[in-house]
């Protein structure tokens, strides 16, 4: 039997563990009161479009049929969601495929016609698919500053190039900017649609969970057999897949990224469990989420992820989210000492690998330099800059990683101000206009959506999240979109 084929054994039967353990631990949930589009109703067809997309990624054999084949399962699945669950969807089918890029090749002419990828397929679908909600984009200031933002970057992706190739960028990133962030304003109208997308956000963020932890039991990324169920070249770089001799667990979406969305559907999962009775699956699914992130060894996140789980229990006073996060750092803590394991893991902290921590640091310094350098519309060729081939690593490449510096370095400080903006400043803006309105409901909400943002928008100070094959920024877009459902209320 194929790799390919055990590997989508092994994620069925994950994935169908997981809808289990979630279907007893949402039982008790009330996002909107109403039992026929209620959460199990919605977790089951959430699971059904997981599984098809699932599917078709490993059975479809070539990535153009995989493409052709999520054009018709899209709409199928959306059009059989209630539209106030329809957001969180967008982020179930978002994060159940890796970012698979390929270029389609041209014709008359044409060396190519646009490279495509996970999220371009799904958030062109899933536009054009429609909804019955019209919602006016445009009128207010965050909308305006998104707008701008890609407008700058598309002017920018003119720059030392052919036009053809410059229309091409422009379609890319009106895909990883404004198409995100456009559904986002048609699926997040009011507060139990953004509560829908936590749903959402979580049930997603356990699957992956329990494939991450899958991983670091079998050492065996079930998602890097895609590539040859898709016919895509391997990739060319491996060596960050592990420390401390641990593969690092990374799902569909990365290391660095499982951990920063384990540690946020943590908070989330407080968020949506803190008015029920609490039960042994829903700490099992805590615990859950939280070895995820342990075994991804990623440093930052970890630090970064308990401090949004200490500050949202600070904030919200209710929450028992750090109980489970200290039950769940003894659990670990024990079982590392008592299986020998702890020397081999604490090879892998931050605290080891001083080299890690000068990278980045020497990154930080150049990469200001360089953008002060070109301040209003950035370096195209910035890979080329002198003073930063310094940087350039043992596999020959110069790793940016810091999504802000990518944003900077290639289109200037206007375009990094206005994206750290999106990241930072709406989501407080959005959690002091639920203070003042005064409702504790739209409050809650607002306190666990500035927290994720604020920790997700750390989470990207230490890693590259922006280019075209990114689903971790789509995901951004979209949740900046999402604050809309909150603010209105």
């Amino acid at each position: 039997m194929p790799n390919y084929l055990k590997a989508y054994i092994v994620v069925m039967a994950v994935g169908c563990l997981c809808y289990l353990l979630w279907t007893k631990a949402g039982r008790t949930l009330q996002l909107d009161g109403v039992p026929s589009t209620g959460p199990s109703s919605v977790s089951k067809r959430y699971f059904v479009a997981w599984a098809l997309v699932t599917s078709a990624a490993f059975l479809a054999s070539n990535y153009y049929v995989f493409i052709l084949l999520a054009l018709l399962v899209v709409p199928f699945v959306k059009n059989r969601v209630p539209v106030h669950a329809q957001g969180g969807l967008f982020v179930v089918l978002l994060l159940s495929v890796p970012s698979l890029g390929r270029v389609m090749q041209g014709f008359f002419g044409l060396n190519k016609i646009v490279e495509l990828s996970w999220p371009m397929v799904l958030g062109l679908s899933y536009l054009l698919s429609g909804t019955r909600r019209r919602t006016p984009v445009g009128r207010e200031r965050v909308s305006l500053a998104v707008i701008l933002l890609f407008v700058l970057i598309a002017l920018l992706s003119f720059r030392d190039t052919t036009v053809s190739d410059g229309f091409r960028e422009t379609f890319v990133y009106f895909n990883l900017i404004l198409v995100p962030y456009l559904i986002a304003r048609k699926t997040s109208f009011e507060l139990r649609d953004a509560r829908y997308i936590y749903f959402g956000f979580t049930f997603i963020a356990i699957i992956l969970s329990g494939m991450g932890v899958f991983t670091m039991l079998k050492h065996w990324n079930v998602y890097d057999e895609l590539r040859g169920a898709l016919d895509l070249p391997d990739l060319m770089i491996t060596t960050y897949k592990y420390r401390g001799g641990f593969l690092r667990t990374s799902a569909t979406v990365g290391a660095i990224h499982l951990a920063a969305i384990g540690s946020c559907a943590m908070v989330v999962f407080a968020y949506l469990i803190k008015d029920v009775q609490k039960s042994a699956v829903q700490k099992l699914l805590f615990l859950l989420l939280l070895l995820s992130v342990v075994f991804t060894f990623s440093r930052a996140p970890w630090i970064i992820g308990a401090g949004m789980v200490v500050w949202y229990a600070i904030l919200s006073y209710r929450s028992r989210g750090i109980y489970y996060v200290f039950i769940g750092v003894i659990f670990v803590s024990v079982l590392l000492f008592a299986t020998g394991l702890f020397d081999s893991v604490a090879d892998g902290l931050m605290l080891k690998d001083s080299g890690n921590v000068d990278y980045r640091q020497r990154l930080l310094e150049l990469g200001m330099q360089e953008i002060m350098q070109h301040p209003l519309t950035g370096n195209p060729h910035f890979m080329s800059a002198p003073r930063l081939q310094v940087l350039r690593q043992g596999e020959g490449i110069i790793d940016i990683v810091n999504t802000y510096l990518q944003v900077g370095l290639q289109y200037g400080l206007v375009a990094m101000v206005l994206f750290a903006g999106l990241i930072f400043a709406w989501p407080l803006a959005v959690y002091r206009r639920a203070k003042r309105g005064g409702d504790g409901e739209v409050l809650d909400a607002a306190r666990v959506y500035m927290v994720i943002m604020v920790g997700l928008g750390m989470v990207i100070f230490t890693v590259s999240s922006f280019g075209k094959g990114s689903v971790f920024f789509p995901l951004l877009m979209f949740l900046v979109g999402m604050g809309h459902g909150i603010r209105k209320n």
